[in-house]
C-alpha cells in the first residue's frame, strides 16, 4: 500500500512543531539551569556549591545539543513556506513576507540569547569568582 500523500503545508506544520517542542524543553532546561546557577552562587556549604556547578556543567551540556538541534530543525524552514502560512492566516503577501522574516530572526535570537546565558553561567560558576 503506498503512503498517503503530505497536503501542502503539512511538512512545515510537523517542522514547526517539533521547534515548538524543542523550544519548551530548552525553556525548561534553561530553567533549571537558572536555579542550579543561583544555587552555586548562594549556598553556604562549599560543597553544595560545587555540585551545584558541576550540575550546572552536566545540564548546559544538554542544553547545547538540543539548541543545536533546534537550529537544524530551524535551518530546514523555508521562508517561503512560513510566508505561505501567514498569507493562509490572512496576511498580504507584502504583510507575510515581513512577518515570515521577523519570525524566523526571533526564533534564532531566542535560542541564541539562551545559548550566550547558559555560557555565561558556566563560565562565571566554573571561573569566575565566588563572593563567599
Amino acid at each position: 500500500m503506498a503512503p498517503q500523500p503530505a497536503f501542502r503545508g503539512e511538512k512545515t506544520l510537523t517542522t514547526i512543531q517539533t521547534i515548538d517542542q524543542i523550544t519548551t524543553r530548552v525553556h525548561e532546561l534553561f530553567q533549571q539551569a537558572f536555579d542550579l546557577y543561583h544555587d552555586s552562587k548562594h549556598a553556604l556549604v562549599a560543597s553544595e556549591r560545587e555540585t551545584a556547578g558541576l550540575q550546572l556543567r552536566g545540564l548546559s551540556e544538554v542544553l547545547h545539543k538540543d539548541i543545536a538541534e533546534q537550529h537544524q530543525v530551524a535551518a530546514s524552514l523555508k521562508l517561503t513556506e512560513v510566508v505561505e502560512i501567514h498569507v493562509t492566516a490572512g496576511y498580504t503577501k507584502e504583510e507575510a513576507v515581513v512577518k515570515a522574516k521577523e519570525d524566523l530572526a526571533g526564533l534564532s535570537g531566542r535560542i541564541s540569547t539562551i545559548e550566550g546565558m547558559v555560557g555565561m553561567m558556566v563560565a562565571e560558576t566554573v571561573y569566575g569568582n565566588s563572593s563567599h
